[in-house]
């Protein structure tokens, strides 16, 4: 999800180049990398920029192939600065206002760290992760442009975050405004969609996809959901890995760090609370919002036959990249 409120897309013109990371622990230097390595379990940093956009079955496969998710949650910090309250992760509507209940969020226990099914991970409000504390970061999508600092000011730390995974520091996978996200931190930009990508795709993995570490093992076609008004450029330098639709920038690797446009978590029910917090009467091509969400439904296994072992792979990479040590230098940017 990037970039749109029901089918109106949020602008997001490419930004500057990352600033300085806000105090939230962003900044990597090599002692952090060395230090964080020393430990034994696959610990993922999964950043999550509003409710709704939680990682739903990617969370789950991730933790089935022994990762330890912690969440964090910055958007979830009063205007004095401290955390959120669980009412904040149920009540926002379109563009954030109060006192929207959304359909299909349940409340989410202090040690659950999604809005929707499973998951025993660690939630923190407030803040970004700092380098110490994970092996691997993954970046989800969300409803605001990739560069809309003034009210998300979380946004140039985890810019900084994907950056440095682009310079080897660490794996990142990044997920639509993730992805975004990534090629902005790499240098390149973003575009705008004159109508917005909502609903079912076909993805075809590239050649080049025959020998990286994630999507090698995807088959050649496969269907994947879309939610997004804004699109992904290819960075200098990055390996484009996955096209398909008529955003043909689907996946691609800089560096260390993966960025997807589709979005390997989501479920028709995930697509209906998105629907249900833009409140649009009408999507791409006549459908209502009931259209969307059967078409997800019926495809969602499907996807899952892809999406599953992808997330297998990211922490399997992830765990050898810990052990070994490795960093290998920047691709693009």
């Amino acid at each position: 999800m990037s970039g749109v409120s029901g089918v109106g897309g949020v602008s997001a013109e490419p930004g500057p180049a990352p600033g300085p990371a806000p105090a939230q622990g962003s900044v990597v230097s090599e002692s952090d990398v060395s230090e964080r390595r020393t430990g034994a379990a696959v610990r993922l940093a999964v950043i999550e920029h509003e409710a709704g956009t939680d990682a739903r079955r990617l969370g789950e496969w991730l933790e089935s192939a022994g990762a330890q998710l912690t969440v964090f949650r910055p958007y979830l910090a009063d205007a004095q600065g401290g955390a959120g309250s669980e009412r904040d992760v149920h009540s926002q509507g379109d563009a954030g206002s109060p006192g929207h209940v959304v359909p299909g969020l349940a409340p989410v226990p202090a040690s659950d760290p999604q809005a929707g099914p499973g998951g025993a991970a660690a939630s923190v409000s407030g803040r970004l992760p700092g380098p110490e504390e994970f092996d691997g970061l993954v970046v989800l999508g969300g409803s605001m442009g990739p560069a809309d600092d003034e009210d998300h000011p979380w946004m140039p730390g985890t810019r900084e975050l994907l950056a440095a995974s682009a310079e080897g520091a660490f794996p990142a996978l990044a997920v639509c405004l993730g992805g975004e996200q990534l090629c902005l931190a790499a240098g390149a930009g973003v575009r705008e969609r004159e109508v917005p990508q909502i609903g079912v795709g076909t993805a075809v993995t590239r050649p080049e996809a025959r020998t990286d570490p994630l999507f090698s093992q995807l088959p050649a076609e496969f269907p994947v959901l879309l939610w997004h008004g804004i699109e992904m450029t290819l960075p200098d330098g990055a390996v484009h890995l996955i096209e398909g639709t008529d955003a043909p920038v689907q996946a691609f690797r800089c560096g260390e760090a993966w960025g997807t446009q589709f979005h390997p978590e989501s479920t028709g029910e995930q697509l209906r609370v998105w629907g249900t917090l833009g409140g649009a009467p009408s999507y791409p091509g006549g459908r209502s919002l009931e259209d969307v969400v059967a078409e997800a439904a019926s495809e969602q296994e499907a996807v899952a036959e892809t999406m599953e072992p992808l997330a297998h792979a990211f922490v399997a990479y992830v765990r050898q990249f810990d052990r070994m040590g490795m960093s290998r230098p920047a691709d693009c940017g």
